[in-house]
């Protein structure tokens, strides 16, 4: 039964995003200073998410250059999402709380 709610649920979400993003397999971070249109979520969050490897999270740059893009697989973001809402243990619910921004 939960399973159908957060399956309804992110139908709900990726209905109110652009047709691009909703359909897109790897979105960019957002600028800093603004939130992901997928989740919400802070530049800041993310990065640190990938760099703790629970989303899977790419650096591209061009050879010689010092800047680049990065950009964020979208289902491993959906799914670890999706994971901190079910049933986990104390650990998992400790680092959910990291998460929220004051």
């Amino acid at each position: 039964m939960k399973k159908n709610a957060d399956a309804a649920q992110r139908i709900t979400v990726l209905s109110n995003v652009e047709p691009s993003l909703r359909d897109a397999e790897w979105i960019r971070l957002p600028l800093p200073g603004a939130r992901c249109p997928l989740t919400g979520l802070s530049r800041t969050t993310l990065i640190e998410l990938g760099d703790r490897g629970e989303i899977v999270m790419k650096r591209i740059c061009k050879p010689g250059a010092s800047r680049g893009i990065v950009i964020i697989q979208k289902r491993s973001l959906l799914d670890y999402l999706d994971h901190l809402g079910g049933s986990e243990s104390a650990g998992a619910a400790s680092n959910a709380s990291q998460l929220v921004p004051a």
